[in-house]
């Protein structure tokens, strides 16, 4: 065990599943014995609710999943190694007698086979994709600790805690000399410099180093993207770990004759947490991704995490000759490898030459197995069967457009039922924004990874990919979008430019903004394209409800981010609003 000449915090940002307890228990036991033996640190700190993978939902009101982890937590007290102070998340129920029982969002710090200290955190988010008042109970109480042979008194909190002064405020107060925040951060494009910010800006104001493990990987519809560091007593941060992977990192903490504590990097190492594969660990510098390059690997890897750890290790996706299957089978290639992704073609008599001669040379490109389908005789036959029933004769009608897309969907998943694999929807946030997609055919799928990624971002997407291996044939990305469902079609003939497009909907959707604001902001803009386009969106909100799960990248995804009733007559009224204040002026 450490003294005052100096303490070794590690730092274990890992990927975790929710739902898998004994996995996780596993790993944290197997990052443990590495810190401990070939690190030699005295403490470790792990992601909130590392035990059980956040964000579990309503797994936390079963009972059986709380003693579960329970006895995990029973098992990795035993395991870990005695002299190394472990500090790991869990769900804690508490009996409350007459009253039931109450879980909390806990953190224990285990030494010696034993627990010395155990923290409930405070404050619970409940907004955007977090739910956490439903679930827990809010702790009152602030903890701190200090280690047998060291003076240093550590204090703890939990994610949430340090966005609001007071947790912070109450450990130091309580004589706290550097600060351990466990946490499960997941991505959205601000929040990596947000996360920064907040911290470095709670650490001057009280003059205490703060470390802050977070897990990585993705869960769902979210993507944890580590980004663990350390930041000093001035706010500076002192270590970085790698995003998106999982990394332990070390910080040596110090006092001086006054008491201050000092913290100093002692580098960062990518792991298997196999003790065997230690020497094999290397140390790694970090400076984050640029923000193109971020989305790319954080879509990818939430992409590969939804597959792998739902048992699916292939996938297959319908490739037009357009942008966004592009894209999307670039993730697809690059997350699963180009051997486990069969794309394939399905042209109809609308289809351009160049939209096949595209799919095959990006597939040839990528090395992914390539199929190819002619559309025309099903198209024919199925028009003969509905014929009396529904008109078909008219080609740009909604009904005949929309027999093409899922004709297609029928033979992909026909395709995806007879491999186990994830069929890949493709859908953009600019074209589901406004509904420009069928449901059950385009939008038909088990994952949309671009589901909350904007048309233009898509754009900067396929440049990006292009940037390490053109892959995607240029003329893809210069090509007017279209969906190819009648002779000649173009999206610019239904929508606007998806320049002009994408600004209105990032102030409706995404700022929160109205009408009015929206052409204050924007003065180009015509009040009858907002309207137009404001109307589309809410009318779309049936179909949104309907899309696959896809990683989200901004903090209004359409996931539960946003819960708008799709019965919803507020929208008729301010369209009645609108009409009435033409008319008077």
């Amino acid at each position: 065990m450490g003294n005052d000449k100096g303490l070794l915090l590690a730092q274990a940002q890992l990927n975790l599943t929710v739902g898998d307890i004994n996995g996780n228990a596993d790993k944290i036991i197997a990052a443990a014995k590495l810190s401990h033996e070939k690190l030699v640190a005295d403490i470790l700190a792990v992601p909130e609710q590392a035990i059980l993978g956040y964000p579990a939902e309503d797994l936390i009101l079963r009972t059986e999943v709380i003693s579960l982890c329970q006895q995990a937590l029973q098992r990795i007290t035993r395991d870990i190694p005695k002299e190394l102070c472990l500090i790991v998340g869990y769900p804690r129920q508490h009996d409350k007698g007459n009253s039931g029982t109450s879980v909390t969002n806990h953190l224990e710090v285990l030494l010696g086979g034993k627990s010395i200290a155990s923290y409930a955190k405070q404050l619970l988010p409940t907004y955007q994709v977090f739910d956490e008042h439903r679930l827990f109970a809010a702790g009152t109480e602030s903890c701190c600790f200090t280690l047998p042979n060291s003076s240093i008194k550590f204090g703890l909190v939990i994610c949430e805690d340090l966005w609001l002064d007071d947790p912070v405020a109450k450990c130091h107060a309580a004589g706290a000399q550097h600060i351990i925040s466990i946490n499960a951060s997941p991505y959205s494009m601000l929040q990596p410099q947000k996360r920064l910010e907040v911290v470095a800006r709670r650490a001057r104001e009280h003059s205490i180093p703060i470390s802050y493990v977070n897990c990585c990987g993705g869960q769902d519809e979210l993507v944890f993207d580590g980004y663990s560091f350390v930041c000093d007593a001035q706010g500076d941060i002192i270590q970085l770990a790698s995003p998106l992977t999982e990394e332990l990192s070390l910080t040596e903490i110090t006092t001086n004759e006054n008491g201050k504590v000092a913290v100093a990097s002692r580098g960062s190492w990518k792991s298997s947490w196999k003790l065997d594969d230690a020497s094999q660990t290397k140390r790694v510098s970090t400076k984050p991704l640029d923000k193109i390059s971020e989305v790319y690997e954080v879509l990818k890897h939430g992409l590969r995490d939804y597959a792998l750890k739902n048992g699916i290790s292939q996938c297959v996706i319908g490739l037009s000759g357009g942008i966004d299957s592009a894209v999307a089978v670039c993730l697809a290639s690059d997350a699963l490898g180009p051997d486990k992704v069969t794309a394939v073609a399905m042209p109809s008599k609308y289809t351009a030459a160049m939209s096949n001669d595209d799919a095959a040379e990006l597939s040839k490109n990528l090395g992914i197995n390539y199929k190819k389908l002619a559309l025309e005789e099903l198209i024919n036959s199925v028009h003969k069967s509905l014929d009396p029933l529904v008109d078909m004769s008219e080609p740009t009608s909604i009904v005949s457009q929309n027999i093409q897309p899922r004709l297609r969907a029928i033979i992909l998943m026909a395709l995806a039922n007879q491999n186990n694999a994830l069929l890949i929807a493709t859908s953009n946030k600019s074209e589901s924004s406004v509904g420009y997609s069928t449901l059950y055919g385009d939008m038909a799928g088990g994952f949309a990874p671009l589901k909350d990624v904007f048309k233009n971002t898509v754009y900067q997407l396929a440049e990006y990919r292009n940037s390490i291996q053109e892959v995607i044939p240029q003329r893809i990305i210069q090509r007017p979008p279209s969906a190819e469902l009648y002779e000649g079609q173009e999206d610019a003939d239904n929508l606007p430019a998806y320049d002009v497009l994408d600004v209105i909907l990032k102030s409706y959707i995404e700022e929160g903004l109205e009408h009015d604001a929206i052409i204050a902001q924007n003065t180009s803009l015509t009040s009858s394209l907002v309207n137009k386009v404001i109307n589309l969106v809410d009318a779309a909100e049936y179909k949104r409800r309907q899309m696959a799960p896809g990683t989200r990248i901004s903090e209004h995804g359409f996931g539960k981010d946003r819960r708008y009733p799709i019965t919803n007559r507020f929208n008729k009224m301010r369209g009645d609003r609108m009409q009435a204040d033409k008319t008077q002026t």
